[in-house]
C-alpha cells in the first residue's frame, strides 16, 4: 500500500490526468446463484468473504474487483479468474484501454468505502455512488510496472513482506533506469 502511495501520490483527486468511474470502469450488479448453483466444476462464486460455492455460469470477468454492495463494503478483492459475484456485491472491471487491473486493485484499496455508506444498520453503497468517484490515471506503461512489481512480490518468498519486496524491487528498477 505505501508503494502505490509513493508512486502515484493520492488518486481518488479530481486534476487533468483523472476521470470518473463511470468513464472507465464497469460496475456488473451480482445476483442470486442459488439456481445456478453446482457441486463440482464451474465458476467460483464470491462474496466479499471469499468464495462461497461453485456455479455453472459466471458474471463478472478475470481481473476485476470484487467490491461490497451490501455488509462488508470495505474489503475489495482483486479476482483473477471469471466468477459469479453474489447479489450483496458488485463486479467492477476496469476499461483495459486504460486502467491496469492491479493498479486499480490498489486504487480501490485505498479508498474509505464506508464513506460511501447509506445503511442505517447495514452498511451499503450504490453503484450509481461507485461510478461517481474519481480515479487518476497514470500512464499504461506506469501502471504495468506496477502490476509487474506486485506480481513479483506475490511470486516472491518473502510474501511475508510483500511491502519491503515491492519497495526494494522498484528502487533498483529506477536505479538501473536512471543509470541506462
Amino acid at each position: 500500500m505505501s508503494q502505490f502511495i509513493e508512486m502515484f501520490g493520492d488518486t481518488h483527486m479530481r486534476s487533468d490526468h483523472s476521470r470518473q468511474w463511470k468513464e472507465v470502469v464497469e460496475i456488473i450488479n451480482g445476483k442470486d446463484y442459488k439456481s445456478i448453483q453446482v457441486e463440482d466444476g464451474g465458476y467460483p462464486v464470491y462474496g466479499t468473504g471469499g468464495e462461497m460455492a461453485r456455479a455453472s455460469d459466471y458474471l463478472s470477468p478475470a481481473n476485476s474487483i470484487l467490491l461490497g454492495r451490501k455488509g462488508t463494503i470495505d474489503k475489495p478483492l482483486l479476482i483473477r479468474e471469471k466468477y459469479w459475484n453474489v447479489d450483496t456485491a458488485f463486479g467492477a472491471v476496469p476499461d483495459e484501454k486504460v486502467l491496469h487491473y492491479v493498479y486499480f486493485y490498489w486504487h480501490c484499496k485505498t479508498i474509505d468505502f464506508n464513506v460511501l455508506n447509506k445503511g442505517t444498520t447495514l452498511p451499503s453503497t450504490t453503484k450509481v455512488d461507485l461510478l461517481n468517484l474519481w480515479i487518476k490515471i497514470p500512464s499504461m506503461e506506469e501502471q504495468t510496472r506496477f502490476g509487474s512489481i506486485v506480481e513479483q512480490a506475490d511470486k516472491s518468498e518473502f510474501v511475508g513482506c510483500k511491502s519491503q519486496f515491492i519497495e526494494m524491487y522498484y528502487n533498483t528498477h529506477n536505479k538501473q533506469t536512471l543509470e541506462s
